[in-house]
This record gives C-alpha cells, sequence and structure tokens, in this order.
C-alpha cells in the first residue's frame, strides 16, 4: 500500500467476500452474524482508537455490514481492480499478458511531457510485458519510499507531499522523480520481484490508451464494472479520486501514526492526512474511496462462486498464485509467485 494510504492506521477496514451456499444464508444468521460484527468493530474501535467498518457479501445475496460504514480510502485494494481492469482487456483480446507495454504508453508518456520509457528506465524497459507490470517483476523503481528498516524510519516522498499538502501527484509529477525516472531498472524485467506501486501506475497509463484516452484522467475507472447488470452496477458506491483530497471526496476522517521522518507514533490523534491531496497520488494504485459494503461487493463480483462476473474464471485464475494447479492445469513459475504478487496479475494488496 502507499506510504500515505498505508499511514492510516486510524482506518482499519475490512470488506470480505464468502463463497455461495454459507450456512450465513438465512435471515437469523444474518441477523446474528451482523450481531458479531458489530460487536468486534465496536471492540477494536476502543482499542485501537479509530474507526472500523465490516462488511461480507456471500452468492446466497447475504450482506452484512457492521460498525462504520462511512466511505474509506483503500489505498492499494486499488490494485485488484487496475489489475481486473486489464485482466478485462486480456479477455477482450486487445492486448495479451506477454504483450511488450512501452509502444502503447510510450505516447501518453509523451503527451505529458516524459520521455518513452527506455528513457526514464534504460533501454530494457523496453522488453517489460504486461505480465512483468502486473506481478511486480519489471524493475521499475518504487515512487513510494517508505523505509523502516535500518531506523529510524525514513521516506522522503511522504515528507514532499507533507510540505505541500493540496498539491496533486499525478502521474507525470510521480514518473519525473529523480529516483524514479533515474535511467535504468532495478533488475532484469521477469529476473525477481519487488513490490513497486509505479508499475501501477503505468498500468493506468496503458489502461488510458487501451480505452482510447486523450489524457491520464480522461480514463474511466468505474469501466471496470461494465460487464455487470445495471441495476448491480448501480448498488456500488465506489469513487475513484484521481483529483482532490480525502476530505473532498468524503473519505472517513484518517491520521498518520507512523514514526517516518521523526514523528511520535504514539501522538495522538497523529498527523491529520484528510486535506492531503497526495494520499490519492498513485492514481490507479491507490485511489479507491468507498464503504466497506462495496469493497466486498467488488470482491465477490470478481472472485465469488456464482451471480454475474467481472471476469470469466480463466481469467481470474490467472490472478490467483496456485489456482491452475489447484485445478488440475499445472503451476508453472509465475503462478507461484511473491506474496502480494497475485500469482500473473495483482490479485491482493498490502
Amino acid at each position: 500500500m502507499p506510504a500515505l494510504s498505508a499511514s492510516r492506521t486510524c482506518l482499519v477496514v475490512l470488506g470480505a467476500s464468502l463463497a455461495a451456499g454459507s450456512a450465513a444464508g438465512t435471515a437469523s444468521a444474518a441477523a446474528a452474524l451482523q450481531k458479531r460484527l458489530q460487536e468486534i468493530a465496536v471492540e477494536k474501535q476502543a482499542l485501537y482508537n479509530c474507526s472500523i467498518g465490516i462488511a461480507v457479501e456471500t452468492g446466497a445475496g447475504l450482506v452484512v455490514s457492521a460498525g462504520n460504514d462511512g466511505s474509506f480510502a483503500w489505498g492499494s485494494v486499488t490494485k485488484l481492480a487496475t489489475g481486473a481492469a486489464l485482466m478485462q482487456q486480456v479477455a477482450a483480446r486487445r492486448i495479451s499478458l506477454d504483450t511488450p507495454v512501452a509502444p502503447l504508453i510510450d505516447p501518453l508518456l509523451v503527451r505529458e511531457g516524459l520521455g518513452r520509457m527506455h528513457v526514464l528506465f534504460g533501454p530494457r524497459a523496453d522488453s517489460i510485458t504486461l505480465e512483468h507490470l502486473l506481478a511486480m517483476k519489471s524493475g521499475i523503481p518504487d515512487y513510494d519510499t517508505a523505509t523502516p528498516y535500518p531506523p529510524p524510519p525514513t521516506d522522503a516522498f511522504r515528507k514532499a507531499v507533507y510540505a505541500q499538502p493540496a498539491a496533486e501527484w499525478p502521474p507525470a509529477r510521480l514518473l519525473n522523480l529523480s529516483y524514479v525516472r533515474k535511467g535504468k531498472l532495478e533488475f532484469e524485467p521477469g529476473a525477481h520481484w519487488a513490490y513497486s506501486s509505479t508499475n501501477f501506475v503505468l498500468a493506468g497509463l496503458l489502461l488510458a490508451r487501451l480505452s482510447n484516452a486523450t489524457r491520464w484522467d480522461a480514463y474511466g475507472q468505474a469501466a471496470l464494472l461494465s460487464p455487470l447488470p445495471a441495476q448491480r452496477r448501480s448498488s456500488y458506491a465506489l469513487d475513484f479520486a484521481s483529483h482532490g483530497t480525502p476530505a473532498a471526496h468524503g473519505a472517513v476522517r484518517g491520521f498518520d501514526r507512523t514514526s517516518y521522518n521523526g514523528a511520535n507514533a504514539s501522538a495522538r490523534p497523529g498527523v491529520d492526512v484528510s486535506d492531503v491531496a497526495g494520499v490519492f497520488g498513485g492514481w490507479t494504485a491507490s485511489d479507491i474511496v468507498a464503504p466497506p459494503a462495496s469493497v466486498a461487493r467488488l470482491v465477490y463480483d470478481l472472485f465469488g462462486a456464482s451471480g454475474p462476473r467481472l471476469l470469466a474464471r480463466q481469467y481470474v485464475d490467472e490472478m490467483i498464485p496456485g489456482a491452475r494447479d489447484a485445478a488440475g492445469g499445472g503451476q508453472s513459475d509465475w503462478a507461484r509467485g511473491a506474496p502480494l504478487s497475485g500469482g500473473r496479475v495483482a490479485s491482493a494488496a498490502s
């Protein structure tokens, strides 16, 4: 999760999705579950002095929410949506996981006043494929500089964002950071795994190009929901915050309680980040604002066992390490993945 989103420890949230046929499918079971989840939310809110929201959705039609049902800034959960949106493009045969992305992304980079991929990241960047981006195997440097070890914890990006809280961090500004566009990769594409949110900024530019958007912020991230019936789509309350601050998007107030850059992690309530635009600096890596119930629905509509689907099962399986092996199809190197790499594409977020 990008540094600023991860820092909002006051925003402890959970969106859960259970398989169809759950024992909680009856009204009485739903009431009992809601009661217990509410007890947990109240207990943990008191323990951590924060706001907690919990949501569960199952294929049997059970929808249960407890605690704070307001909209939270979900940080890197956005990567789940971005990965799924690109897998929709794969399913539509507009791109494949093995497609080099530079020829598609370069025109938007140039339009934003940046160099091409090989200028930003070195000549080997031209061999980076869609799979490399989504599986965190591209070698592209991370704009998120949160470094907890060795102590003391430091974070140059957080410091820069806090110094100008009203300033936005669009893709061009992030990609133009000296430690991101350093003319070389951290490693050969495909050789290693390393978490880098910059991959998903570039993934957003790729989606913008594939959707024929003329600018990065002209790409409509909500298009992810287009395969669903209209009534199902209307039940969502997903907000994609490409501009503005958490407060401007109605997000539950959040606070930074970390010890980066000499901050006192024990101080309460912490640093208020509600008016810090850089919280959404990662765009397609970190800009979802939504209540827990909508995120639980998103997870179910992607991974659930029944009902309308965002993706056919064969493409969802590409997002789950080991899924092909469990289905008897054999498990390749890419499906093993490191934790949170999500197999060939990101299917989870830190």
